[in-house]
């Protein structure tokens, strides 16, 4: 996987940190949860379902966090749980959690588009800025996942791909405000990766697909039988 806004080593002189990280519950934020247990780190694991939540507590330095980046009050929450076991400074912040939907432009509604800016952008931003204080505290790295979708798109990946370009650019502006002060900032742009992020989309999709309007609306029905 390629990182775009930053690099460097941490200035940290010890072999393991404290780390946080979203979407743990599967896919990419749950391989790195698993990566950093196994490395020795002390992990805040975020995720919103219970079942995860518990699937999570069960490994070696691993906190489990109840995280919802669509509510404001879960940063906060998030910052509260750590300050009630002394997590004063952050190693890393990896923001793994997102959504993905497809459909074509003339079938998304306005709140469609703000659930996914709500979730890949707004409350990724609500989160970081929560925790800047113990990231810069440890001149730490944050890590947002983005996507491949972040330099590209395709026909009815246009507001996944609209909030990818929009993490692109909020990862090098704090990648740049960051560094007099020793924070680092990456971003990862994988490819296609099997998670379960199109099956959470499923209903949505389906239902995006079933209503668009013409002329498109025989790609979309194709669409909705594969």
């Amino acid at each position: 996987m390629s990182g775009r806004a930053g690099a460097g080593n941490s200035n940290s002189n010890s072999s393991t940190g404290t780390c946080f990280v979203t979407g743990a519950g599967s896919g990419v934020g749950l391989a790195v949860v698993q990566a950093l247990s196994q490395a020795g780190h002390r992990v805040f694991a975020a995720a919103r379902r219970d079942a995860d939540l518990a699937m999570l507590a069960a490994l070696p330095g691993v906190t489990p966090v109840p995280l919802d980046l669509l509510d404001p009050a879960s940063a906060a929450a998030a910052v509260a749980a750590l300050d009630a076991v002394g997590a004063h400074r952050l190693d890393g912040l990896v923001n793994s959690a997102g959504i993905g939907e497809i459909g074509h432009l003339a079938a998304w509604s306005d709140a469609d588009v703000q659930r996914t800016f709500d979730t890949n952008v707004f409350g990724l931003m609500r989160l970081t800025r929560a925790l800047l204080p113990r990231l810069l505290a440890a001149q730490g790295r944050v890590v947002n996942i983005g996507s491949m979708g972040g330099q590209i798109t395709h026909p009815m990946y246009g507001p996944y791909t609209m909030s990818k370009h929009a993490l692109e650019a909020y990862s090098e502006c704090l990648r740049q405000e960051g560094a007099p002060h020793g924070l680092k900032v990456s971003i990862v742009q994988p490819g296609a990766v099997a998670t379960r992020i199109g099956a959470s989309a499923g209903g949505a999709k389906a239902a995006r697909l079933a209503t668009t309007p013409p002329p498109v609306d025989d790609e979309a029905r194709r669409a909705l039988q594969r």
